[in-house]
């Protein structure tokens, strides 16, 4: 009898011991989501708007932790170096691509496991109010009327640099007329506007809107598909005759090697997060858009995004 009991309490253990690995549960502890950038900006406020999102369809939060230096690198480089376990992720737009497009960084989106994108953020064309042009094609009479007169701030060799080439180039703007003034910051941008130092930038629609709504700037062009509810009176660079649109898309990462069983489940999380109406209204409320890209459908667009900025930077010759 005594016998029968001790291979029954082995057998249990061993039950125990298979259940226990099976019922082990990704996550069993919160996810730490990094940003590279400062508290307050576009990348911060809309990773903290999809954790919220989040809540519900995982059993764990997300929280966000903020690691700047380097226009993101030093945050790329914590994420790429930390053991592939799926707990600490990267919330990074594709200011990984062009830096490494230009040779800045040596990190690229192959570095990286995606998660997938959930949302984006579209910019506009903006100008101080005394401008003498109002719209895409009064620009570009001005620019060429006026050589050299027009100082278009952006941060140089970085996205907003990259869009405002992008937007000139694809309006048929002749770029060696201009002057591009190197500007880093969205905010530093808007009071150099304000200030009349900078006649035009490139500049999210979140953070130029308020400024638009009061009449101290002008909406020259938008540049997002359609109009966009935050400022529904301007028009689309598209309607103006420039088939061109421009957004920074936030993808979220994990280190090379996560496996796949929790990437599986990150990824089905980020799909259903992104699907619910409130998280669509949440990111509305930021002036911000929810856009959901499966992993597979961002693996396509890493190669297009970064062929586009070599292409960009060997066209400009930007150092």
């Amino acid at each position: 009898m005594r016998r029968l009991i001790q291979l029954s309490a082995s057998m249990a253990l061993g039950v125990f011991a298979a259940t226990g690995a099976v019922a082990e549960t990704f996550p069993s502890k919160p996810i730490e989501l990094i940003v590279p950038y400062s508290p307050g900006g576009g990348s911060d406020v809309s990773a903290r708007v999809f954790a919220e999102c989040l809540s519900g369809h995982l059993p764990e939060k997300v929280v966000i932790k903020n690691i700047t230096g380097g226009a993101g690198v030093v945050a790329e480089d914590t994420v790429r170096k930390e053991r592939p376990t799926g707990y600490r992720l990267l919330w990074q737009h594709q200011s990984l691509h062009a830096l490494s497009a230009r040779g800045v960084s040596e990190h690229t989106p192959e570095d990286f496991e995606i998660v997938a994108q959930a949302a984006a953020g579209y910019w506009g064309i903006f100008a101080g109010p005394k401008v003498p042009f109002e719209d895409v094609e009064s620009l570009k009479q001005h620019i060429q009327k006026n050589p050299g007169d027009l100082r278009v701030g952006a941060a140089l060799g970085g996205l907003s640099h990259f869009a405002s080439l992008l937007f000139m180039d694809a309006a048929g703007m002749d770029i060696s007329k201009v002057q591009i003034i190197g500007l880093s910051g969205g905010k530093n941008r808007i009071v150099a506007i304000l200030q009349g130092n900078l006649h035009l930038a490139t500049l999210s629609i979140a953070a130029a809107q308020p400024y638009v709504k009061s009449g101290k700037m002008k909406a020259i062009g938008i540049l997002a598909p359609d109009r966009v509810a935050a400022l529904p009176d301007h028009k689309t660079a598209k309607e103006q005759g420039v088939d061109f649109s421009y957004a920074v898309n936030w993808i979220t990462w994990a280190p090379k090697g996560t496996p796949k069983d929790r990437l599986d489940v990150l990824r089905k999380a980020w799909k259903s997060a992104s699907a619910e109406t409130k998280c669509k209204e949440s990111f509305e409320k930021k002036v911000m858009s929810p856009l959901f890209r499966a992993h597979d459908e961002v693996a396509t667009y890493n190669k297009t995004e970064l062929e586009a900025y070599k292409a960009l930077i060997k066209k400009f010759e930007i150092k």
